[in-house]
């Protein structure tokens, strides 16, 4: 039932590798409180991973909004800053909760095109509630390429810094996600 995850006091272990589950909630998102959260990565640093992909990232307090995190304001302005302290944030998120993608879009321009019809939260919250059913779209990222091979560069560097040993290939992965939102004609 638990398909190989196992929860226990705010960590999952998964295949055999600890993750922290953290949330940040909309306070400290709204007045850019990075200090829980730094802590947080301060303390998985020094597991088997050297800390890659060693937090499950969620934000509570959005839950009643339509729009995805990447498009609220308050939501990109936080990690805007966040990555300009710590460029290689992403180094540290696991991509269990989804959030990789919800970040990098953040940073970045979108262009989001709707299939059927898109409904407004009141028009959900009058038809039934649920906004998990609000209609459905895909997106485009555009990252800055100085955004993005920044954070490339300093992912890099730190896992080179901290001698991390990738045995199941994965930092290339987070690379490729990375420099796949970077605009090709931009691409190094």
């Amino acid at each position: 039932m638990l398909d190989g995850y196992s929860f226990h006091k705010g960590r999952i272990v998964s295949d055999g590798k600890d993750v922290s589950i953290f949330q940040l909630n909309k306070q400290e998102v709204t007045s850019l409180q990075f200090d829980r959260l730094l802590k947080e990565i301060k303390s998985v640093e020094n597991n088997s991973t050297k800390g890659f992909s060693s937090i499950a990232l969620t934000i509570d307090g959005y839950n009643d909004v339509v729009e995805e995190l990447y498009e609220l304001p308050h939501v990109r302005r936080y990690f805007n800053r966040l990555i300009k302290k710590l460029p290689h944030f992403l180094y540290y998120v696991n991509p269990f909760t989804r959030m990789p993608p919800q970040i990098i879009g953040a940073l970045s321009d979108y262009t989001k095109v709707a299939f059927g019809v898109l409904e407004t939260p009141a028009a959900v919250l009058k038809r039934d509630g649920n906004l998990d059913n609000v209609g459905k779209h895909s997106v485009s990222f555009s990252l800055p390429p100085d955004i993005g091979y920044k954070m490339i560069d300093a992912i890099v560097a730190h896992a080179d810094k901290v001698e991390f040993k990738d045995k199941d290939n994965e930092l290339p992965i987070l690379l490729r996600l990375i420099e796949q939102s970077i605009p090709k004609k931009d691409h190094r």
